[in-house]
């Protein structure tokens, strides 16, 4: 599964494909990396592919969740559930949200 961090823009949103993220190889269960590591992660971030997705498509979709999210949470879910990605986020209120259908990992 393609792990995403997806991110709004003026319309659109967008996700980052990040095969091998910066944080997955390491024992340390809290994230800490070594400091060869942070100073790879920008270039890494900079070279990963970026997708740019309108809005409008998913509006309605994202629309219909607006029960249990905020309708921009809503449309990172959608997108994500359409990528068969997983959701990165810091947003533990919508990482702990228990109508997701994506997994979810919180940096």
């Amino acid at each position: 599964m393609t792990n995403c961090n997806l991110e709004h823009s003026g319309g659109f949103l967008s996700t980052i494909s990040l095969r091998s993220p910066p944080y997955s190889d390491e024992p340390n269960s809290r994230g800490i990396i070594n400091s060869a590591k942070a100073a790879s992660a920008p270039r890494s971030l900079i070279a990963a592919p970026l997708h740019r997705v309108q809005i409008r498509p998913p509006l309605e979709e994202a629309w219909s969740k607006r029960g249990h999210l905020t309708v921009f949470d809503a449309l990172y879910v959608v997108l994500a559930e359409h990528l068969k990605a997983t959701l990165v986020t810091s947003d533990l209120q919508l990482a702990r949200s228990p109508q997701l259908s994506v997994p979810v990992i919180v940096p």
